[in-house]
């Protein structure tokens, strides 16, 4: 696979019509902003079937703080989604630290 492919797959697998794949290739930081989008419609999705390929292929990217920061932000957008309180686990943690009974 090229740079090239990789970023076309990539946008085309998250909807994202409105980069210019040219541009994202010839342009790091055009590529950038493109994983964070790619990465936003990633972690919002229910299914993560297609979370391991994704990695990989932005992974193969040829400047790795490009490729690095993209996976930590899907790792990070997917975490967050996992991890969000809820409200009465917010208030039973709250009753249990420290309240008199």
């Amino acid at each position: 696979m090229t740079l090239h492919s990789d970023v076309a797959e990539l946008l085309a697998g998250a909807g994202i019509l409105d980069v210019d794949v040219d541009d994202a290739v010839a342009d790091e930081h055009v590529r950038s902003s493109a994983y964070r989008r790619v990465v936003l419609v990633t972690a919002s999705s229910r299914s993560r079937d297609r979370g391991r390929a994704i990695v990989a292929t932005i992974l193969r990217d040829p400047i790795e703080m490009v490729s690095k920061s993209a996976v930590v932000a899907l790792v990070d957008r997917i975490a967050m989604r996992r991890t969000r309180p809820r409200r009465a686990a917010g208030r039973e943690a709250g009753r249990s630290c420290g309240s008199a009974e």
